[in-house]
């Protein structure tokens, strides 16, 4: 078993916190995670939950097809130009799910929502 500085060290996590601030450092995340747009939240979240089944040639086909299904998309257009601007933009129903991930994080693996659930269209 390794502590968790060391899983930082070799970026199995993104951040290391006391656990007096575990919660609020999940939220600030999930907001950051909740505020790009809600396709690709969706799809990635599926990529995920569904690599876990795959081998790794498929897992990549897997991202290949979904990264092909949001570049067409509006939300690809409109955050790209955000992001050249450098502007911050207002995605409807991108904050919603909010209880509902932080439920998936909290319940067991039988009661979490679908990856469907979690994210909802505008």
């Amino acid at each position: 078993m390794i502590d968790a500085q060391e899983a930082y060290r070799i970026g199995l996590v993104n951040k290391v916190v006391p656990a007096a601030d575990l919660l609020a450092e999940s939220e600030k995340m999930m907001r950051g995670i909740l505020a790009m747009g809600p396709l690709a939240v969706r799809l990635a979240m599926e990529a995920v939950d569904q690599g876990l089944e795959m081998t790794l040639d498929e897992g990549l086909l897997l991202e290949a097809n979904h990264f092909g299904l949001l570049a067409a998309t509006q939300d690809m257009k409109e955050g790209t130009t955000a992001f050249l601007e450098k502007a911050r933009r207002k995605i409807p129903g991108a904050i919603a799910p909010l209880a509902l991930l932080f439920a998936a994080a909290c319940l067991g693996e039988r009661e979490r929502p679908a990856p469907a659930d979690l994210v909802h269209d505008r």
